[in-house]
Order: C-alpha cells, then structure tokens, then sequence
C-alpha cells in the first residue's frame, strides 16, 4: 500500500527506455513478450503446441520477418507533487514506438481547450505564456514532452 499523502498535484511521466532486443517468456500469461507493440498482432503469442512456437520463430527470424524484437519501452508512472511521499508509482509499461506513445497522449490530453474548460481568471494568467500547451484532457490535464527530447528530434 502506498504512503498517506496530503491533496496535492500529481503528473503522469512518461518516456522511452532502451531494452534489450529479445524475446523472453512469460509463464504467467504463457506466450511470447519481447516483440515489437506495433507489429506483434502478426503472430500468435500464446504457446499452445510446437506449430505456434514455430509460426512466432518464422514471423521474426523468416526469410519476410513481419516482426522484430522491441528496441523501446514506453513507460508511465505517476507522481505526487510534494517534497514527502514522493514515490513513483509505475501505471504502465509497453513496447512501442514513438508514434504509439503520442498517439495514445493526444487522445488522453488534446480532448478541447483550456479556454473553454478552465476558469476566465486561469485562462487568462496562462493564456499570455508563449508556448504554452493550452490543450487539456479531462480535469484539465495537460500533456508535455521533454522539450530536449522535442529538439532531438527534429
């Protein structure tokens, strides 16, 4: 159980790690991980007989691999804004590439606009910010990258 924290803000972190490329397995759920998010709907991940063992083989090492190893991870994890209790709860983890990453952020956090959602008091302070991302989600939250990540990549 988490430590008792005082009301206060909280963020969801999210950002791309480095994994080794390889594919392990998973006893629990009893199929393959280790494969590429966007592209591992090609291939049967359950271990059910040695045909699907040999399908997953082909799909990733064949002579038309439809699959490759994941090569990231986006991770998620949500943060209190408070100098006490400030532990990390991790929310997600997930073998996708960037675009996945933005998508599933502008679907969460683009919903409408800060103007029409916010009080006339706050718009107004934050509205006169330059660069300042006045698209929110629900109650109001905002989605923000890394802006040394944003200038890598351009």
């Amino acid at each position: 159980m988490l430590p008792l924290c005082p009301k206060c803000g909280h963020s969801l972190l999210m950002d791309e790690i480095a994994i080794n490329e390889e594919t392990y397995y998973d006893k629990g759920q009893n199929c393959v991980g280790g494969l590429c998010h966007d592209h591992a709907g090609f291939v049967d991940t359950k271990l059910t007989d040695y045909e699907t063992i040999m399908n997953a083989s082909e799909v990733v090492h064949g002579n038309d691999p439809d699959c490759h190893y994941g090569k990231e991870a986006t991770v998620g994890a949500i943060v209190a804004f408070s100098e006490e209790n400030y532990t990390l709860l991790p929310v997600l983890m997930s073998t996708t590439g960037d675009a996945t990453c933005w998508l599933a952020c502008h679907l969460l956090f683009m919903k409408g606009n800060l103007k029409s959602q916010a009080s006339p008091e706050l718009y107004e302070n934050l509205s006169c910010l330059p660069g300042l991302n006045l698209q929110v989600g629900v109650n109001l939250v905002t989605m923000d990258f890394d802006p040394k990540y944003l200038m890598k990549c351009e």
